[in-house]
């Protein structure tokens, strides 16, 4: 098993990467992904609400 463990100038070379490719990320993709993730978490809840419903009377 090898040395998965990152120096501290890899690391800030990473994060400044990931952090400059949301920076240019176009805002109708960023619109979409933030739309896509409000409907899957509405489902989420969705499920949780008709689960509780349909599962309250079971003792």
């Amino acid at each position: 098993m090898g040395n998965n463990t990152l120096t501290p100038g890899q690391i800030y070379e990473a994060w400044t990467a990931i952090g400059h490719k949301k920076g240019t990320t176009p805002a109708f993709k960023l619109l979409l992904l933030g739309v896509l993730g409000g409907i899957f978490i509405g489902l989420g809840a969705h499920g949780n609400i008709l689960a509780n419903y349909l599962f309250a009377d079971i003792n």
